[in-house]
């Protein structure tokens, strides 16, 4: 608990016959740390858990259905402020989670499916704009990847096939020139790789097999051409 003197509510549904909740005291409660809550009884909970930091701050409200999480769950920070939001299912993460920075802007878009990634996960720097944008399923990169620098300019795309980079991936300055765009199959660079300065003029060519250089190209201020040594592809980190 990290030292947080803290007091805990429960509070379970109405019964058909009745219109005041129960409300419970930590001790009233067996747990809050395992898969099925329950109440001194041993009966399940069915009903909002709340844990607070004071007895007038509160730290959280989670939803509860026969004494597994189920439904919207809330998150407070200290001072008050929202943390995240989600929702869940049998004790899982089912559905949008949104989590929040300190100003209030959005950090986290994430969509889950059964605990695991499923659809577009958007993630974004505190001055709202986004930093990265990517498509899961059933908890696997399935789909395009796109990061972006602070000032909202693509610095990043790829595309992932089964968990890996496929087809061409490309990476770009700030002020929007292509610096990259290389060719993948299945996680390795396969095919022609280029690179380019800020202007937009090229300044290498490499053929890769199978993450391995193959030959390469230099070109210099004035487009000549030299060819690349295997000593060169070693310093630039390519196996050859």
């Amino acid at each position: 608990m990290n030292k947080i003197s803290y007091w805990l509510v429960v509070s379970l549904l109405l019964t058909a016959q009745s219109s005041a909740s129960k409300v419970y005291t930590k001790s009233s409660v067996i747990a809050t740390d395992v898969s099925v809550v329950r109440d001194k009884d041993s009966r399940p909970i069915s009903g909002i858990l709340k844990l607070y930091y004071t007895p007038k701050k509160i730290k959280s409200e989670e939803s509860f259905s026969n004494g597994v999480k189920s439904g919207r769950s809330v998150y407070y920070r200290e001072d008050s402020t929202l943390h995240k939001e989600s929702n869940y299912r049998l004790n899982r993460l089912n559905g949008k989670l949104f989590e929040y920075y300190a100003n209030g802007s959005l950090k986290h878009e994430l969509y889950y499916v059964k605990n695991k990634f499923d659809g577009l996960q958007i993630y974004y720097y505190d001055n709202a704009k986004p930093m990265k944008k990517e498509i899961f399923r059933n908890g696997i990169l399935n789909g395009f990847s796109r990061w972006f620098f602070r000032s909202g300019e693509i610095m990043e795309e790829t595309f992932f096939l089964d968990g890996k980079i496929d087809g061409i991936a490309k990476w770009y300055y700030e002020n929007g020139t292509l610096q990259e765009a290389s060719s993948y199959k299945s996680g390795l660079r396969d095919g022609v790789s280029k690179w380019y300065d800020k202007y937009g003029n090229i300044i290498k060519s490499i053929d890769f097999k199978e993450n391995r250089a193959i030959k390469g190209v230099l070109y210099d201020s004035e487009s000549n051409q030299t060819s690349m040594t295997n000593a060169q592809f070693h310093k630039d980190g390519y196996e050859y």
